[in-house]
């Protein structure tokens, strides 16, 4: 499927250029391009799986809440 719209985009250029409208337009919004939030979310996981283990608590799937990207 990869292959298949790789080269579906090799022969659009004009869908190409409207992906790329869609992206900048989406760029301040979209969760791809919050970073630093993400990492922040990333990070935060990993306290939660460091505190786990040295409670001695076994393996277990844990939930972090969003950050809110306008507060940090």
């Amino acid at each position: 499927a990869y292959e298949r719209l790789a080269i579906e985009l090799g022969r659009d250029p004009d869908r190409v250029g409207k992906l790329s409208k869609a992206l900048v337009a989406g760029r301040k919004e979209w969760p791809l391009f919050r970073t630093a939030q993400r990492a922040r979310e990333l990070e935060a996981a990993f306290r939660e799986m460091a505190r786990r283990q040295r409670a001695g608590d076994p393996p277990a799937p844990i939930t972090i809440e969003p950050v809110d990207h306008r507060t940090g």
